[in-house]
């Protein structure tokens, strides 16, 4: 049985929700500048780290990407 991740449960709505949320995330990124600190949660803490700006940027657009990818392929279902 294949193991569904995260973004596969949501349903559509939360999907373009969570979409739209990552490419103003992406946007903020973008327009830092090169030493600018960013502060990352890891897991459900309100703990943040430091982290590498780029590292997020990256993590970001990849996220964007799959989550594109699967409410694409659900919405033509």
């Amino acid at each position: 049985m294949e193991k569904k991740s995260s973004y596969q449960l949501m349903n559509q709505e939360e999907r373009e929700k969570k979409i739209a949320e990552l490419q103003v995330l992406e946007q903020e990124l973008g327009s830092l500048k090169k030493n600018a600190r960013v502060y990352q949660s890891h897991g459900n803490s309100n703990v943040f780290f430091v982290a590498e700006r780029e590292k997020v940027h990256s993590e970001t657009k990849l996220s964007i990407t799959k989550l594109t990818d699967i409410h694409n392929k659900n919405g033509k279902q």
